[in-house]
C-alpha cells in the first residue's frame, strides 16, 4: 500500500475525508483540491481577467490529451475529449460503414452505456448479439463461441460495474484481430483505478468518462481511437473545429484534421476539461501501477474481514482479473447501504448486493472502521 507518510497528504487534498468514508467511485467520485482550485482559477479569469482565452483553451486541450495519453499508452492525436462514455461510444456506432446483416457481439452484462448505442443500429439492419457470462466472468471462450462470420465489432467493459471482473483486453484483442473484427472498450470503470495500455494490447477504440475513477467533473471524458482505425470511422457530426484549417473560416472545401480531434463538437467544456487536466496530473504524479497496487491492497484486507465474517463475495478472481470493486451478498443491503449512510460510510447496492468501491487516498484504517459498522448492522 502507500505509505501512511504519503497517504496523510494525498488524504489532505480531499477535504471530504475530515467527515466521511467513500467507497463509491465506482459510482462518482468526489473532486481534489487541485481539480476545484484549477476550475475555480478558470472561472475567475473568465469573469475578472483575460475573457478571450481562446488560444490558451486550444493549447490547455492539447495538454489534456497528452496527459490521458501518458495514463493510457497512446498518443495525443489518438484521443478527442467527449463529454462522457456513451457519447464517445455513440461516436463509434455511427461513424462505421455498416452493412446491412452485420453483428455486433456484447454480453448480457454490459451497463446500459455500452448497449443502447448499438442497439440503436437495429434500424440500419445492424444485429446485436448478447454472450452469456457466468460467476461475474465474461469468459473470452463465451465470446468466441458468440462470433460469427458477420461480426463486425466487439464492444466490452474493462471492468465489470457490478462484479469488478477485469477482461484479459490482449488476448481478446488478439482474438479480434485474428477475426477481423473492431474492439471497442468502455473503460470508465477501470482507467484511473488499473493500467489500461490501450497502444500496447491492441484495441480499436476506448470510451471514457471522467467522472468515475478519474475523479473527474460531470461531463468530461475521452474517446482513443487507434491511428490506423482514424479512417474507419465517419463523422456523424462536423464543426468547425473538425477541419484541419478552421481559421480559414470562408473555406468551406477545407479537409478533416488528421487527428482524433476531427470527432469533437467545437467550443468544449473547459472547466470542465481543467479540472480533468488538474485530475489526470494528480494521477500521474502517484502512478498508475502504485494506485492500482493500493487499491487491490485494500480490497484484498475487506476480503480478508469479509471471509473472517462469513458473508459471500461475488466472483473470487486473482489479482490480474481483479479491479476496483468488490461486491458481497448480505440479507436487507440496502437497508444496511442507509445504515452506513447514516453514519457517513458511503457505498452502493447493485442487484441486491453491496458493492465497495474504494480509491487510492482511502486508508487500512477505513476498511476496518466499515467493517466494525458493518458487524453491528448485521447484529
Amino acid at each position: 500500500m502507500i505509505a501512511s507518510d504519503e497517504l496523510r497528504e494525498l488524504r489532505s487534498l480531499f477535504p471530504h475525508t475530515r467527515k466521511q468514508i467513500y467507497f463509491n467511485h465506482a459510482a462518482i467520485s468526489p473532486l481534489s483540491i487541485r481539480v476545484k482550485d484549477a476550475m475555480t482559477a478558470f472561472l475567475d479569469s473568465r469573469s475578472t481577467g483575460k475573457i478571450d482565452d481562446f488560444e490558451y483553451c486550444l493549447a490547455t486541450i492539447l495538454e489534456t490529451k497528452e496527459l490521458i495519453g501518458q495514463l493510457i499508452g497512446a498518443d495525443a492525436g489518438e484521443i478527442a475529449i467527449m463529454k462522457n462514455t456513451s457519447e464517445g461510444l455513440n461516436v463509434i456506432a455511427n461513424g462505421i460503414d455498416w452493412l446491412e446483416g452485420d453483428r455486433v457481439l456484447l454480453n448480457d452484462t454490459e451497463f446500459p452505456s455500452n448497449v443502447y448505442p448499438f442497439l440503436n443500429l437495429e434500424g440500419r439492419g445492424v444485429h446485436v448479439d448478447f454472450a452469456k457470462c457466468s460467476e461475474g466472468k465474461i469468459k473470452l471462450e463465451a465470446l468466441e463461441e458468440a462470433l460469427t462470420d458477420r461480426t463486425r465489432l466487439v464492444s466490452i467493459s474493462h471492468v465489470s460495474f457490478l462484479s469488478g471482473y477485469r477482461v484479459d483486453l490482449d488476448t481478446l484483442a488478439g482474438m479480434c484481430r485474428n477475426r477481423g473484427v473492431y474492439l471497442t472498450v468502455d473503460a470508465i470503470q477501470s482507467v484511473g483505478a488499473v493500467r489500461l495500455d490501450a497502444g500496447g494490447t491492441g484495441v480499436d477504440f476506448v470510451a471514457c468518462g471522467g467522472h468515475k475513477w478519474l475523479m473527474s467533473p460531470l461531463g468530461t471524458g475521452f474517446i482513443y481511437i487507434r491511428r490506423e482505425r482514424l479512417e474507419e470511422i465517419r463523422p456523424a457530426y462536423l464543426s468547425w473545429l473538425s477541419m484541419k484549417d478552421p481559421f480559414d473560416f470562408l473555406n468551406y472545401k477545407t479537409d478533416l484534421r488528421d487527428d482524433a480531434g476531427r470527432f469533437e463538437y467545437a467550443a468544449l467544456n473547459m472547466s470542465g476539461i481543467i479540472g480533468m487536466k488538474a485530475a489526470i496530473s494528480l494521477f500521474l504524479e502517484v502512478g498508475i501501477d502504485r494506485i492500482e497496487r493500493h487499491i487491490l491492497s485494500l480490497l484484498d484486507l475487506l476480503r480478508e474481514r469479509l471471509g473472517e465474517m462469513g458473508i459471500e463475495i461475488v466472483g473470487s478472481f486473482p489479482s490480474h482479473e481483479s479491479s476496483g470493486i468488490l461486491l458481497f451478498r448480505i440479507p436487507d443491503a440496502d437497508d444496511i447501504a442507509a445504515n452506513l449512510a447514516r453514519e457517513n460510510i458511503t457505498v452502493s447496492v447493485r442487484s441486491g448486493s453491496v458493492r465497495v468501491a474504494p480509491h487510492f487516498y482511502n486508508s487500512p484504517d477505513e476498511i476496518e472502521t466499515f467493517v466494525t459498522a458493518l458487524k453491528r448492522f448485521l447484529g
